[in-house]
């Protein structure tokens, strides 16, 4: 791709502009969301210093706007539709060059699994309900999640003949309890899970699974020389 006599100007004299605080680089961030929307909220360019910002002006955003709609689908290769992040434009006034790079906030996850017998339940009002549930039922399951410092177990319990039912607060109680091991389960990027109850074998197994983020930078393979 090559550009154009005008837009080579734009950029020449924006180098100018950049040089004119004292800064070799400088950056333009487009936030990307989830499912590759595009954001384009960031009115400035960061210097060489990281704190220095520099005011934009029409000219380049423009120019920036249209150059990354033209090569949508290479400044979007490395997002899957789960990821965000931001595509940087990044200009080297030495160099005359226009160049590109993704930095991706990548979901994980990491499991963990405990099992806990019936009998470890040392209140009676809840020993009854267990041993009710398994006159009836083989086996039930309890979700729960949370995630930006609020977290929740849902109220009710899916069972084997796929109807829903009430369960004891006893039970509650004892499922908050034992979440606290995980010490902010509820918190940042949060976690999600299953409490799994086996009435026949008296067991319960909690299966927890914690999120986090990592990031990833790419080069996008386009640089434009001015």
């Amino acid at each position: 791709m090559k550009l154009t006599e005008k837009n080579k100007k734009i950029l020449n004299t924006f180098s100018m502009y950049l040089q004119s605080f004292g800064s070799k680089v400088g950056r333009y961030r487009i936030e990307i969301g989830t499912d590759g929307d595009v954001y384009w909220d960031y009115t400035y360019w960061s210097g060489d210093n990281t704190r220095m910002t520099i005011d934009s002006y029409d000219a380049i955003d423009n120019l920036i706007e249209e150059l990354f709609k033209e090569n949508e689908d290479l400044m979007l290769q490395n997002f899957s539709s789960d990821d965000r992040g931001t595509v940087e434009a990044i200009i080297n006034t030495n160099d005359r060059t226009l160049s590109f790079a993704a930095d991706v906030i990548v979901m994980s996850t990491s499991g963990y699994r405990n099992e806990y017998d019936f009998d470890d339940m040392t209140n009676q009002t809840l020993k009854d309900w267990l041993s009710d549930m398994g006159e009836a039922f083989t086996s039930g399951t309890i979700h729960y999640e949370g995630s930006g410092d609020s977290g929740y177990i849902e109220s009710e319990i899916s069972l084997d003949n796929n109807t829903n039912d009430n369960y004891p607060k006893e039970l509650e109680d004892w499922m908050y309890r034992e979440l606290e091991q995980y010490a902010g389960w509820e918190n940042n990027e949060g976690s999600q899970g299953d409490f799994h109850f086996n009435f026949k074998e008296k067991t319960v197994i909690l299966d927890h699974n914690e999120n986090y983020e990592t990031e990833e930078t790419y080069e996008i393979p386009l640089q434009l020389n001015f």
